[in-house]
C-alpha cells in the first residue's frame, strides 16, 4: 500500500520507508522459520501439527517474497519521481487492490483454516491477470506514440508485473492453506488470464 502510495504521490520519504522497512520482514520470516524448525526438531510433530509447521514456514517465506515486490516498487517509485508522468500510471491503483486484497484473503483463509475461502481465491486469480495484460498493453501503446515516455513507461511495466507476481504469491499461499486444512493439494489448472507474453499494441 505505502509503495504505490509514493508511487502515485511522488513521495520520497515515503519510498524509503518502504525500502527499509523491507528489513522488519525479512527478519520476521527467519523468526518464523527458527520456531517452526526448534518445533519439528524438539516435539516431532504429526499429521495436522506437522502439516502447521511446515505450511507455516512456506507461507511465511511467501510473504516476505511480497515484502520484496514492495522494496523494488518503491526504490522505482524514487526513480519515476524525478521522471515525466504517463497515463497508464492510472490503472496501477486497480491492479493494487486486486492484489491486495487476494493477499488479505489467502493469509485469512490460512489463519482460519478455511478451505472454501482457500479455494474460492486460488480460482480468483485470473482477474488479476486481465488486469495486468489490458495495462501492459496499454503501455506497450502508450510508448510508442512518445517515444520520451519510454524509460518511465518501463519503470511502470515492472511495478505493474510486481503487482501480478502478488497476486500469485496469494494463490500459493491459498494452496498451503487449503492443504493444511484438507490435507490434500489442490488440483487442476489454475484459472490463469495473463496474456502479456502475446501482447501487441493496439491498432488504431
Amino acid at each position: 500500500e505505502n509503495a504505490i502510495t509514493a508511487l502515485m504521490t511522488q513521495d520520497n520519504d515515503l519510498a524509503r520507508q518502504g525500502i527499509d522497512g523491507d528489513r522488519e520482514g525479512d527478519a520476521l520470516d527467519e523468526k518464523v522459520e527458527h520456531a517452526c524448525v526448534r518445533i519439528l526438531a524438539l516435539r516431532q510433530p504429526h499429521a495436522d501439527d506437522l502439516r502447521l509447521a511446515v505450511t507455516t514456514i512456506k507461507v511465511a517465506n511467501e510473504i516476505e517474497r511480497v515484502g520484496d515486490f514492495a522494496k523494488n516498487i518503491a526504490k522505482r517509485a524514487v526513480t519515476m519521481s524525478s521522471l515525466v508522468g504517463v497515463q497508464p500510471l492510472r490503472s496501477i491503483p486497480h491492479l493494487k487492490d486486486l492484489a491486495i486484497e487476494a493477499l488479505r484473503r489467502s493469509i485469512d483463509a490460512f489463519i482460519h483454516r478455511d478451505a472454501s475461502l482457500a479455494k474460492q481465491v486460488w480460482e480468483d486469480d485470473k482477474p488479476l491477470d486481465v488486469a495486468y495484460t489490458a495495462l501492459f498493453r496499454e503501455t506497450l501503446s502508450y510508448m510508442l506514440e512518445d517515444s520520451r515516455t519510454i524509460t518511465p513507461c518501463t519503470h511502470l511495466l515492472f511495478v505493474a508485473k510486481n503487482l501480478e507476481r502478488v497476486g500469485d504469491h496469494a494463490t500459493n499461499i491459498a494452496e498451503f492453506a487449503y492443504f493444511l486444512t484438507t490435507g490434500h493439494y489442490l488440483t487442476g489448472d489454475r484459472p490463469k488470464g495473463d496474456l502479456s507474453t502475446a501482447a501487441v499494441p493496439k491498432e488504431e
